[in-house]
């Protein structure tokens, strides 16, 4: 199993969660809310370099959408939304 798809599992874990819904709230997997149009948009909104960047640096590469490992909806408060991002170092 890769070192990245542990430190997922461990997340879950640790939050008490698991993919799907959760009582009151649903957690999504990197790249699955394809489903969820609004979600969708968002992410590809927040994707890619931005603008006005500081770091000359940073490339603009890839597809443009954001991609969380996870993003954790509330059903009673659907404006509410966590986005969940981890690094492998």
């Amino acid at each position: 199993m890769p070192s990245e798809r542990i430190v997922e599992e461990l997340v879950l874990s640790e939050i008490g969660v698991k993919l799907g819904k959760n009582g009151l709230v649903t957690v999504f997997e990197q790249g699955n809310v394809e489903n969820v149009a609004k979600l969708d948009t968002l992410l590809q909104k927040a994707g890619g370099k931005p603008d006005e960047c500081e770091l000359d640096n940073i490339k603009a590469t890839g597809t443009g959408k954001a991609r969380p490992e996870f993003l954790l909806v509330f059903e009673n408060k659907p404006n509410t939304i966590i986005v969940m991002k981890h690094a492998i170092i």
